[in-house]
Formats: C-alpha cells, sequence, structure tokens
C-alpha cells in the first residue's frame, strides 16, 4: 500500500498541473506597431541673437506628415500643436517626410525601423535658412 501512494500522488499532481494549464488566462493580444512623429522647424539667421545665444532656433510645430513602406503610403496625419503625432504602422523599415513644406524650407525625410508591438520615435526636422 505505502508503494502506491506516491504513485498516486503523482497522478494527483499531473492531473491538477494539467488542469491549472487549461484554466490559465490566455495572454493579451500584442499591442499595435505604432510611430511617434515629432516634427520641428529650425531657423537660422534672420535677426542677430544676443550674445551667448545660438544662431538657430528650433521649435515644435504642426505639419502635415506622410508615412510610407516601400512605394506605399501606410499613414497620414497631422501632428499637433506640440508637432506630435502617434500613428499605427505595420512593422518594418518606414520613411517620414513632410508633405507641406514651403519652398524655402529645407526638410529631411527620416527613415526608421517600426519595431512590432512597440512605439518608435522618429523626428522629421525642416530648417529656414534666413538672410
Amino acid at each position: 500500500m505505502a508503494k502506491r501512494f506516491p504513485a498516486r500522488m503523482a497522478a494527483a499532481v499531473v492531473v491538477l498541473c494539467a488542469a491549472g494549464a487549461a484554466c490559465a488566462p490566455t495572454p493579451p493580444p500584442p499591442g499595435p506597431t505604432r510611430i511617434l512623429v515629432t516634427t520641428q522647424l529650425t531657423v537660422c539667421g534672420g535677426v542677430i541673437p544676443p550674445p551667448g545665444q545660438p544662431w538657430c532656433r528650433a521649435s515644435r510645430i504642426a505639419r502635415d506628415v506622410e508615412i510610407r513602406s516601400g512605394r506605399d503610403v501606410v499613414a497620414t496625419g497631422t501632428t499637433d500643436a506640440d508637432g506630435r503625432l502617434v500613428v499605427v504602422v505595420p512593422p518594418g523599415r518606414a520613411t517620414v517626410s513632410v508633405t507641406d513644406a514651403n519652398d524655402y524650407e529645407q526638410c529631411d525625410t527620416v527613415t526608421v525601423t517600426a519595431v512590432e508591438n512597440t512605439t518608435t520615435p522618429a523626428v522629421q526636422t525642416c530648417t529656414i535658412q534666413a538672410p
């Protein structure tokens, strides 16, 4: 009889473990893949700054942006007054560009790798060279 108790105990442990695994909560689905776009405008030149101040000044600005994956547009939007916009995109390489730039602005195109289930930052800058 003493030999059967360990076998029954082991069987009970196996059954309880299996039942617990079946009742375990399912993990939540993965979160979306996002890009946090920040747009800024840098103005260089113009009024001579006070001594000790930088020649170029940067500020965040609302802009229309476009996010592409290869040749496909995967997201568009307008950044808010703080120059920020969060967009959901497919994972992978993406380029961020401004679509409403003026002729006198030099705007960069930023390339980022959007990592699945995370938010990837991208800072896009337009520069004005004032005389």
